[in-house]
């Protein structure tokens, strides 16, 4: 049984929201679950992902991250196996502001133990845990809304393990 933990950010997101088990998703730790409450197997799943400010993974957030206004982000998670384990894409739009979107992408080891979705910000279908500890890398890039209620571009890239290689935030909704 492996130990899942809520995501932060689009995130990551989506995976950094999504990936780094920071970036996207409102990031909370989640007790053990069992097999049968996580999603490993390949497939096309319809997904949000939350964020929510001030909610937070153990070891905080990237500082870029922590100045975006809360946002739910809809899309397809993709997950397909690869020679050396597994690889998940996120393809998501604003649900309030369709010019806002996240792609994200990761790599993950032959042991990864898969996703989990739940309840979150008004959501049922929410990102709300991830394997993260056998990450093997990601990136996420997208278009989101600052604290300020304006738009700017997310960068991140992130290493094995989820650790956060680099995050920027950048334009208007940094001012």
């Amino acid at each position: 049984m492996k130990r899942l933990l809520a995501l932060a950010a689009p995130a990551i997101l989506a995976m950094g929201l999504v990936v780094s088990g920071a970036a996207l998703a409102a990031p909370r730790a989640l007790s053990p679950v069992t097999d049968g409450d996580r999603v490993t197997a390949p497939g096309v799943y319809d997904i949000s992902v939350v964020y929510i400010p001030g909610i937070s993974v153990p070891g905080g957030l990237p500082e870029c991250v922590e100045r975006f206004d809360q946002q739910i982000y809809l899309g397809k998670l993709t997950v397909s196996k690869t020679a050396t384990g597994s690889r998940m894409s996120f393809v998501g739009e604003n649900a309030d502001d369709p010019t806002l979107n996240i792609h994200a992408s990761a790599d993950f080891n032959e042991n990864w133990g898969g996703f989990l979705l739940g309840p979150l910000g008004g959501r049922e279908d929410a990102l709300v845990g991830i394997d993260y500890a056998n990450l093997v890398s990601g990136r996420v890039v997208g278009r989101v809304r600052g604290e300020n209620g304006r738009a700017g571009t997310l960068i991140v890239k992130v290493g094995a393990g989820g650790v956060i290689a680099g995050c920027r935030f950048v334009g208007p909704a940094t001012l």
